[in-house]
């Protein structure tokens, strides 16, 4: 007989293949057993060409400037012909900043030698600011390779910065009290001979995070305007506008587990919502140390709310106004390695005193490099809708379905992507010659 509970048939298999992923030894690449004389007469020896580094963006980084940077290093493209494999990853600071993590991984000779060192750049960093603040840590964390070269004796380090701030104890008070606050607008235009749209939006958010609690309040509102000149002196126009707030409220519970609180409230002219507002509390645990977020998490999540919906037109379950309770579990992890990089999540939720209006999704992405140049690739995103509430009575015309002025029924969304590549030739990555860069237009 089948389970008649779909979110116990779905979630227990997939938060299993979930963890197995992320049991998925970390750290570098496997080596070689290396006895300890032979460990040291290793580490004793000296490189006689200059380091090879292959250096492994997964999140943004200024390759070119880089390897224009630290013209001492000869980056590679491929890691299995690295003597130091260089990993970055990055989260959102609280200051509104980015976070930088960055490996060191030793091959090799150098495979009983690894680091990991962490890079913060402010909330207003220019795109210079962060891509120097990369090069040096990074051409610090390369030192210890480095000197082990035979450019080793040319190698020198700079103090920068002023003695008396470096030796400053005290640390001046924050007038703002760990609050960032960011506002932005804007709006765009594109007119042709036969249509035309126009779009304007903008929001306000702040934030106030510390190690025990994580504030969040987010504005935000959209209008966008659009015609299209058909045959028969006809035109075609479409408006959908938004607007909303959402506040979130978080308190740390230990070094895995955090509790929650979510409102939000807003009008969507797309999902037939005058007004809608919901609020309730949620619970999230992490099956590994938030310290390793950067590179590998398991998470697990449970939220319920109370949701009151006003509906523009009367839905196809003849309401133009209700309440409902609603719940959502599910599991998500995260995979930042030298092999490659993988994510995963499964959610579901429903109505709780109507369990058949629900909606079960999926979403997966997996990189590896499997050896040499070879790399495969694979995203699966998935879902299985019942909780389409606010669809409007009746039929769309033909107009409001292309332009997409409505949200359509549907028991089911999904796309899959899958491909391979392959890179071959030179090992060697460390030239840059910027020219024609944007290429040619031929038409």
């Amino acid at each position: 007989m089948s389970d008649p509970n779909p979110a116990r048939q779905f979630l227990i298999p997939a938060a299993a293949v979930i963890v197995a992923i992320l049991m998925i030894p970390s750290g570098a690449p496997a080596q070689e057993p290396v006895t300890e004389p032979l460990r040291r007469a290793a580490e004793e020896q000296e490189i006689t060409r200059p380091l090879r580094v292959f250096l492994d963006c997964q999140t943004r980084c200024d390759r070119e400037y880089l390897v224009t940077e630290l013209p001492y290093i000869h980056f590679v493209r491929d890691r299995v012909d690295a003597d130091v494999h260089v990993l970055l990853t990055s989260l959102e600071a609280a200051s509104g900043g980015e976070e930088f993590t960055i490996g060191f991984f030793g091959q090799n000779i150098f495979a009983s030698r690894s680091d990991t060192l962490v890079a913060v750049t402010p909330p207003n960093a220019s795109d210079d600011d962060e891509r120097e603040q990369l090069r040096r840590t990074i051409a610090l964390g390369l030192l210890p390779f480095a000197a082990r070269t035979t450019i080793g004796a040319q190698l020198d380090v700079e103090f920068s910065g002023d003695m008396s701030s470096a030796n400053l104890a005290q640390v001046a008070g924050d007038p703002w009290n760990s609050w960032v606050f960011e506002a932005e607008v804007g709006g765009s235009a594109n007119i042709q001979q036969r249509q035309r749209s126009w779009r304007t939006d903008g929001e306000f958010n702040s934030r106030r995070i510390t190690e025990r609690w994580k504030v969040e309040l987010e504005l935000q509102g959209e209008y966008e305007s659009s015609e299209f000149d058909l045959s028969g002196d006809r035109t075609a126009t479409n408006t959908l506008v938004a607007y909303g707030a959402e506040a979130l409220v978080v308190r740390s519970l230990g070094d895995h587990l955090s509790a929650g609180f979510t409102a939000e409230v807003g009008h969507s002219d797309y999902y037939n919502q005058r007004f809608a507002a919901r609020m309730g509390p949620a619970v999230e645990y992490n099956l590994l140390d938030w310290d390793e977020a950067t590179r590998q998490r398991v998470t697990f999540r449970y939220s319920i709310g109370v949701t009151n919906f006003s509906y523009i037109e009367e839905t196809i379950y003849l309401r133009t106004a209700e309440t409902i309770v609603s719940q959502h579990i599910g599991v998500a992890g995260r995979l930042r390695q030298p092999w490659g990089s993988a994510n995963a999540s499964i959610d579901f939720g429903n109505v709780v005193d109507q369990p058949t209006k629900n909606v079960l999704s999926v979403d997966a992405f997996a990189e590896v490099r499997v050896t040499g140049g070879l790399n495969v690739f694979g995203e699966v995103e998935a879902s299985r809708v019942r909780n389409q509430l606010y669809l409007p009575r009746g039929d769309l015309s033909d107009e409001e379905i292309l332009l997409g002025q409505r949200a359509l029924a549907t028991d089911y969304r999904y796309e899959v992507r899958l491909g391979l590549g392959y890179t071959f030739g030179s090992i060697f990555n460390t030239i840059v010659n910027p020219r024609f860069g944007g290429g040619i237009d031929i038409f």
